[in-house]
């Protein structure tokens, strides 16, 4: 039992409808509700005991299917836990409030990329190796934490002294790629674009020869369809029999005109 009480207006007691506030200290001072255990003693010296953190996660810890859990502190919590966000390529770290058991567990890792978790690594065995050789040196005492972090403080200082080299890492590669892909485009775009004005151009040319051959059949259809043959049945046959019976009579009255005169002679 304690004294405190949970304020809804408080937006530090409460997100999203959810009790996110704590005991304070003293109200947990002052009512004893939680007890603290005997504390646990160990016999190893600081410096085995870092040692050994880097060593257990640098090669021994199976994170490709348990999770790293500080409420538990051993290997129980398995990634199946997490099955929204936990990768096998990368560490999952339980967050230890909002844990595997809560309305919504948080793994901590889920902020780690490839590139992120190959760097982990990579500093993980370093930094094994390099206590490794602290704790073989003759001339380190037992405690080698101080030496350890020097060495550790003036690579930070060596790096960040370092001229950074452009077009690696990250930003670069994604730079590089991004170009590789506007120059690939832009192939494939003119590539389509040749295409297009070679049909077009086919087009054009055959739609040019259709023309001409059309233009030649009406032309041959024009001079090959006229007949010689005078057209007997039709408006212009009848025109042309009045004509001949008109030229007929004239000839025949221009004959008999001419036999008058003679007869009239005898």
């Amino acid at each position: 039992e304690h004294d405190f009480e949970v304020d809804p207006t408080n937006p530090w007691h409460a997100v999203g409808g959810l009790n996110t506030c704590f005991l304070t200290r003293d109200a947990i001072r002052k009512k004893n509700t939680w007890k603290r255990g005997c504390p646990i003693v160990f016999e190893t010296s600081p410096s085995s005991l870092l040692y050994g953190f880097f060593r257990f996660y640098s090669g021994l810890f199976p994170h490709a299917a348990t999770a790293v859990s500080v409420r538990f502190g051993d290997l129980s919590l398995q990634k199946a836990s997490f099955q929204n966000s936990s990768k096998l390529w990368r560490l999952c770290i339980e967050d230890p409030f909002e844990t595997c058991e809560s309305h919504i567990c948080h793994d901590l890792g889920c902020h780690i990329d490839e590139a992120g978790q190959k760097r982990i690594s990579t500093l993980l065995r370093e930094a094994c190796g390099a206590l490794k050789e602290l704790m073989e040196c003759p001339s380190v005492d037992g405690d080698f934490v101080p030496e350890f972090m020097r060495l550790v403080i003036a690579d930070e200082k060596k790096q960040s002294s370092a001229p950074k080299k452009r077009g690696k890492g990250k930003n670069g590669a994604r730079k590089a790629k991004q170009q590789n892909d506007r120059a690939k485009n832009k192939g494939v775009a003119d590539k389509q674009a040749n295409e297009a004005k070679k049909a077009k151009n086919s087009r054009e040319r055959n739609g040019n020869v259709q023309k001409m051959k059309n233009t030649q059949k009406k032309s041959n259809e024009k001079f090959q369809g006229v007949d010689d043959t005078p057209d007997t049945n039709g408006e212009g046959g009848r025109r042309n029999r009045k004509r001949n019976n008109r030229r007929k009579r004239s000839d025949q009255n221009g004959e008999q005109k001419k036999k008058e005169p003679n007869a009239n002679a005898r």
